[in-house]
């Protein structure tokens, strides 16, 4: 079974991933490409193998995603739709 591994930029050498998407329940056989959205924490992936695109809800992986928004910011936004 493939997985994703997340490493910092900075680790260098033998090191372990800081953080793993893996198992049965992520239906990855091998991971192909890998793309981020971390405003709001996604992760997605292709498998070659079953010839699908996965998206997984991951905001740890992202600190500024993470984050809790002020009511201030929230009730800007809402009025730019």
């Amino acid at each position: 079974m493939g997985f994703i591994g997340v490493w910092d930029i900075h680790d260098d050498g033998d090191m372990p991933p800081r953080a793993v998407i893996k198992g049965d329940n992520t239906f990855l056989v091998h991971p192909a490409g890998v793309a981020i959205n971390p405003k709001s924490g996604e992760v997605y992936a292709t498998d070659s193998v079953r010839n699908g695109l996965f998206t997984f809800l991951v905001p740890s992986l992202f600190p500024e995603a993470a984050k809790p928004r002020s009511n201030i910011a929230v009730a800007a936004n809402q009025g730019k739709r």
